[in-house]
């Protein structure tokens, strides 16, 4: 069975697919196994996040490095658990 692509729309979004027919001896059908090859930009496929891109963002947490021992050293986690609900304590600390 020949492969082909396909073009999904999610979320007003274009996504180029390879889809690869295969039958199934369990099921005794034709099942269908879709790869992943980009977002549809101008009838190609480009992939959204390959290595050789430029992140958009990068974020240092350097400067957290020793709030979060200070925090592990006191047990805050520990402490906030008993008084606040356990959804809270991460975005507390």
């Amino acid at each position: 069975m020949k492969s082909f692509t396909r073009i999904k729309k999610i979320n007003s979004h274009e996504y180029i697919y390879e889809i690869t027919p295969y039958y199934d001896k369990k099921k005794k059908k034709i099942r269908q196994k879709s790869k992943y090859l980009g977002k549809n930009v101008n009838g190609v496929a480009v992939k959204v996040r390959s290595a050789d891109q430029i992140p958009k963002k990068v974020l240092s947490h350097g400067e957290f490095v020793p709030l979060k021992q200070i925090a592990e050293d006191l047990e805050m986690e520990k402490v906030l658990s008993g008084v606040v609900p356990g959804k809270e304590v991460w975005p507390i600390l």
